[in-house]
């Protein structure tokens, strides 16, 4: 029997760290073990990132989860020295990177890196540097594990949105995993909380992975609930009017696909490409963003969406297997578990 595939993740999994990156490799990892994978991870914030050569040089295949294009081109080169087979997950929008980024992106697949992108303005730009690619979706759905592991938040969340719900004419979540990064109003926050002080019968809960009181000192609005946890967003979307997505910038937003897969209402920026059934709007832009809210606030909910989803088996694994192969396929958990 051949030895099992020995995979390297290289993403942001510091134990503090809340959001959808960090969601994507946890989940891409568990998949992966139940495969029959053998997975080793590094962060490349954390001191092991030292090791990187010696674990790419015993690994099969390297992924790379990271917005820096300097550091994927870096270990893409490294690795490839090593023989390891490479892939770099691009969670950003590449139009949107620096241009060191961009750069290093490009070198980075004309050294032997797979690129994935994850929207057509990403694929748009490789497209145009005649740089070959593959466009996927970075959403899996939470394993049971997860999901009982944030049992507790989701709990809270739930009970507070019954509350809610009980005072106000309608209620949206939207999304922002530390309230200290808010770079010029990435995620459109500051921007939401002057759109709902001008429309105080509709409340808003942000979902805060961490840094909540940075947020709370600024939302003084009757109508604006802070909430600081890392919850099952597919558990909760349902009980709200619809998740809303205010980013001046994106990649695949997870918040956005699981909202989908749920069957919530999904309201979001049109400053990326955006999976079918989400109610667009441009940035800033408050008349049509209460008019699309209108829309879903009156139109009854969709069912359960058949969304894409990432398939490890697919990825690592791309060719049949039998029952000897390193890789066995995994059955997915439903929406409703």
């Amino acid at each position: 029997m051949a030895h099992p595939l020995r995979l390297l993740l290289v993403g942001p999994f510091r134990r503090r760290r809340v959001g959808g990156v960090k969601t994507h490799v946890e989940r891409l990892r568990a998949q992966a073990v139940a495969l029959g994978i053998q997975v080793r991870t590094i962060d490349p914030k954390k001191w092991g990132a030292l090791l990187f050569p010696v674990w790419a040089a015993t690994s099969d295949v390297v992924h790379l989860h990271s917005s820096n294009g300097q550091l994927v081109r870096a270990m893409t080169l490294m690795a490839r020295a090593l023989r390891a087979r490479v892939i770099a997950t691009v969670h950003a929008n590449l139009v949107d990177l620096s241009t060191r980024d961009q750069q290093g992106f490009l070198a980075a697949a004309r050294g032997g890196a797979e690129l994935l992108v994850l929207n057509q303005s990403s694929a748009d730009f490789l497209v145009h540097h005649d740089v070959p690619f593959s466009r996927v979706t970075a959403f899996l759905p939470p394993s049971n594990a997860e999901r009982e592991a944030k049992r507790a938040d989701t709990t809270r969340l739930q009970a507070m949105l019954r509350r809610v719900s009980a005072d106000f004419d309608a209620v949206f979540i939207t999304y922002v995993y530390d309230a200290n990064y808010q770079h010029s109003d990435i995620y459109g926050i500051d921007d939401l909380l002057d759109f709902f002080g001008e429309n105080p019968r509709w409340a808003l809960i942000v979902l805060c992975g961490c840094n909540a009181g940075v947020l709370s000192a600024r939302a003084r609005l009757p109508n604006v609930m802070i909430f600081e946890g890392d919850v099952t967003v597919i558990e909760v979307g349902h009980l709200s009017n619809g998740l809303l997505r205010n980013s001046r910038t994106d990649g695949d937003s997870l918040f956005v696909q699981e909202g989908l897969y749920c069957g919530a209402r999904v309201i979001a920026t049109n400053v990326v490409s955006r999976p079918h059934g989400v109610e667009l709007y441009p940035f800033g832009d408050h008349m049509r963003l209460a008019a699309a809210l209108r829309r879903v606030i009156a139109e009854p909910r969709p069912s359960l969406s058949s969304t894409d989803r990432f398939d490890p088996m697919d990825l690592y694994c791309p060719t049949p297997v039998d029952d000897d192969a390193p890789c066995r396929r995994l059955d997915m958990p439903s929406a409703s578990g």
